[in-house]
């Protein structure tokens, strides 16, 4: 079944939306229509146009995003855009004003980009020094050695002191493998060249809640219960706990955290 739409205000010329569907129809006008304009009169005419694939403005629908009114087959036809329910490897997703679906919030390192995801993801790494992004949140950690042995060796270029041999708890591990000690997901080992270096991992700050979170079976760390969405952030601001900051604002988490809002 086919329905026609037509806004009709005094002494200006009708324009013509086209649904395939009455329930459908009625939710887009909820959507579109500001309050003001649901006094206007529906008629069923179809609104005409000459120029086949120009783009026509509908009134009360200026600066929607998601709408896009073309002229095909002399005839108006609006399309509403979909957005998918969730975007890949995104942890956090803000949609400005002109924006219909939103992008994925980044991370800035020294000036470089960083794709922000749903799990932690290592971008930098100096001496004793992390950084890590997730859920459009930066954090800078210092690396927690783990020695498991009692007689370690010191080495100039690394952060953590090595243990000498690849052998523990009557396993042998291979170069360059990984493991965890004791079981512990939150410590994990590598050996490299006959040695052991362990560390203990930094967990990142999430954008949501903390009650808002979980820890997969395996992992050390948690994620968000589900992809944040906010709408509106505004240029110069951060997200933190669901909680927006202003650019230059220092929020203390604990007494061994702190972060500051620095918008690039």
């Amino acid at each position: 079944m086919r329905f026609e739409l037509s806004l009709i205000t005094c002494g200006r010329p009708r324009m013509t939306l086209i649904t395939g569907d009455l329930f459908i129809l009625s939710l887009f006008l909820l959507q579109l229509l500001p309050a003001h304009a649901l006094g206007y009169i529906l008629a069923g005419t179809v609104a005409t146009c000459d120029n086949e694939g120009e783009k026509v403005d509908i009134p009360f629908t200026l600066g929607n995003p998601c709408l896009n009114c073309e002229c095909k087959n002399r005839e108006v036809i609006c399309i509403q855009k979909k957005c998918p329910a969730k975007m890949k490897n995104c942890g956090l997703v803000v949609r400005s004003p002109e924006e219909c679906c939103g992008h994925c919030r980044e991370c800035v390192l020294d000036g470089i980009v960083h794709n922000t995801s749903t799990s932690s993801s290592l971008i930098n790494s100096s001496s004793c020094t992390l950084y890590s992004c997730q859920g459009g949140v930066l954090t800078k950690s210092t690396r927690r050695c783990v020695v498991p042995c009692t007689d370690p060796l010191k080495v100039h270029s690394r952060c953590c002191p090595l243990c000498p041999g690849c052998s523990f708890n009557g396993l042998e591990y291979k170069d360059g493998q990984h493991f965890s000690l004791h079981n512990d997901p939150c410590i994990k080992c590598r050996c490299s060249d006959r040695m052991v270096q362990c560390e203990r991992n930094m967990c990142p700050l999430l954008p949501c809640f903390p009650n808002a979170t979980y820890i997969p079976e395996g992992e050390c760390c948690p994620r968000c219960n589900d992809q944040v969405r906010i709408s509106d952030l505004q240029d110069g601001t951060c997200l933190l706990h669901n909680k927006v900051y202003r650019d230059g604002e220092s929020i203390n988490i604990d007494n061994c955290t702190s972060c500051v809002c620095k918008v690039r």
